[in-house]
């Protein structure tokens, strides 16, 4: 191995062992050799620890650091690396990710060529659950950038926290320019890349936009952390707190305000559309209501500066309660992701008892599939006349006499089918308080009148 470094690329671990192979190995078969990998393990159980120190003793390359202290995020374990690090630029891989296999050479030759502080690319998403790959729309936006091919951050104040997402994972950072800057990864349970990704944009002088798709993203991770935001609610905005007082104390948030405050109001807005608990839904919701939007300088923004979509999340939050808002989402866009789950939970409250749903129409296979994936409400029976074409899971009107409920969800959404399917479940025996329409809950009454 030559003395000279081209790029250490860090990467902390934490029990990522049914992903661990791909991002190891896309790293260790870049095209561009003169590289160092510093793996930091985060306290990993499953084997993680020990796999990665087979790598190392096949590739001189590899060093695997451990990091023991127990922190909320990958951050501590990021800034480990990175003082280890000698590498003439860095890069940061997720450990659930991994690059194409051209990756670093292309940063590195695009950082070379316009002595850029960071360099930025694309990125593909991978489905986790289907191993499809689909075109990520918010990692690069050409439509965001200014029309010189390199500028300072400065000079893209309107657009800079939107031309790139706040991930460190497709950008390449002059070492040098970090240190100068000081600047660290914050250690929180969700959004610790802000607080390094976001001051180092503001700060560069030099930003080089490659407009390649050069890393794989994967999403619907059963276990990742932002599929459990719920355990964290906060945590988004106490990232973004701690951005704001950053950008402050660089005395860059005059100018940013306009840009952070739609940055903020897009984030807690994706966090909302996240989670998957009631409770913490509303925790959240209002936190943002009763003084974090302030704290976050989102009010003092005119509406006339301010992106169509952010002042409507913001007006929206300010002047609906938790459960208005979600209702109106739900009646505006159906049913997306987990709120009828919310829908449900608000219509009949927490209940042990399970439900039964009737109809395997869109719809119906829309709430069982969410119900199933988010696991909020135990689910009984799920029927419909045509079972039998349909197939399992689905079974016969008939099991509802038997069967254990709270109350029956009637999805069909034509009226007039509704009340022949709640006369026909009436006749079996079943109370006529006992049977909700679904689309009735939707447009927030507690039963069909």
């Amino acid at each position: 191995m030559k003395n000279k470094i081209d790029v250490s690329v860090i990467m902390a671990v934490y029990n990522a062992m049914p992903y661990l192979e791909q991002a190891v190995e896309s790293v260790l078969s870049q095209t561009l050799h003169d590289i160092e990998f510093i793996c930091v393990d985060d306290g990993s159980t499953d084997g993680s620890l020990e796999e990665l120190r087979e790598y190392a003793k096949m590739d001189s390359r590899m060093r695997v650091l451990r990091h023991r202290e127990q922190t909320d995020g990958a951050g501590a374990a990021r800034n480990l690396g990175l003082e280890a690090a000698t590498g003439k630029y860095l890069s940061v891989l997720d450990a659930d990710d991994f690059f194409a296999l051209d990756m670093l050479e292309k940063a590195y030759a695009k950082a070379e060529a316009t002595k850029a502080d960071i360099v930025f690319f694309d990125a593909w998403k991978v489905d986790t659950v289907t191993g499809a790959v689909y075109e990520e729309g918010s990692v690069f936006v050409p439509s965001r950038l200014p029309k010189e091919a390199v500028f300072s951050g400065v000079q893209n104040v309107r657009n800079l926290f939107h031309m790139t997402n706040g991930a460190a994972w497709n950008k390449l950072f002059r070492r040098e320019f970090i240190e100068r800057e000081n600047l660290r990864f914050e250690s929180f349970h969700h959004a610790d890349d802000i607080g390094f990704v976001l001051p180092a944009l503001a700060s560069a002088q030099r930003i080089a936009p490659l407009p390649e798709r050069l890393l794989y993203y994967r999403f619907e991770l059963p276990r990742s952390q932002t599929k459990r935001i719920e355990k964290w609610p906060d945590s988004g905005y106490r990232a973004l707190l701690s951005l704001k007082k950053t950008l402050e104390e660089r005395d860059f948030f005059p100018q940013f305000q306009v840009a952070f405050a739609e940055f903020a109001l897009r984030h807690q807005g994706y966090f909302l559309g996240e989670i998957n608990d009631v409770a913490a839904y509303e925790k959240l919701y209002n936190d943002l209501r009763n003084g974090v939007l302030k704290e976050l300088g989102a009010l003092d923004v005119a509406d006339e500066d301010m992106d169509g979509w952010c002042k409507r999340l913001r007006d929206t939050i300010m002047t609906l309660s938790p459960m208005e808002a979600l209702l109106q989402r739900c009646h505006e866009h159906k049913v997306e992701k987990a709120t009828f789950s919310y829908v449900l939970s608000a219509s009949i409250g927490k209940t042990k008892e399970p439900i039964a749903i009737y109809g395997a129409g869109d719809y119906g296979r829309q709430v069982f599939s969410e119900l199933i994936r988010t696991g909020d409400c135990p689910i009984a029976a799920w029927c419909d006349q045509n079972y039998a074409a349909i197939g399992y899971p689905v079974q016969p009107p008939e099991v509802l006499k038997k069967a254990r409920f709270s109350y029956v969800i009637v999805t069909p959404r034509m009226p007039r089918v509704y009340h022949a399917i709640r006369k026909m479940l009436m006749d079996m025996g079943i109370p006529a308080e006992k049977i909700l329409w679904a689309d009735a809950l939707e447009r927030g009454e507690r039963k069909d009148k």
